[in-house]
């Protein structure tokens, strides 16, 4: 059984709190990059690009 002590010791440790915030605040970029590719038209343009680029390189002798 805990102690007081160790209780009040266990419910001011913060060391997880960190992790989380930077797990949300990874999660929020990733969202909001993948609204951007997806609503904006810039996902389209990218693809665009990218197999232009392919196409490049697959004519390359």
């Amino acid at each position: 059984m805990l102690d007081k002590k160790k209780l009040l010791n266990r419910l001011g440790d913060e060391s997880g709190i960190a992790v989380i915030e930077y797990v949300l605040l990874l999660s929020l970029v990733v969202v909001a990059v993948y609204a951007a590719l997806t609503w904006t038209g810039l996902g389209t343009a990218l693809q665009a690009v990218i197999t232009e680029v392919i196409g490049k390189i697959s004519r390359t002798p």
